[in-house]
């Protein structure tokens, strides 16, 4: 029997997205630099991001499970 292929994490992408993260101005109650900036980078990625009426983001990918990050 074989194994499931285990997927392999891109640390240097992570790296790189969280220093540019890190590094865009967002005091409280100004965050829309980062969340203009995430929305291009998921749409870059191939996925739409959905903000709800209190400014979070939720990008919803098909799937067997269900997976929710929150930040």
């Amino acid at each position: 029997m074989l194994s499931p292929i285990e997927p392999q994490l891109n640390r240097d992408y992570i790296v790189s997205q969280l220093e540019i993260l890190l590094n865009l101005p967002s005091p409280s109650g100004y965050c829309m630099g980062i969340m203009k900036y995430m929305e291009e980078e998921i749409e870059r990625l191939g996925y739409s991001l959905e903000v709800t009426p209190k400014g979070n983001g939720m990008v919803t990918i098909a799937g067997p499970q269900v997976r929710m990050i929150t930040g």
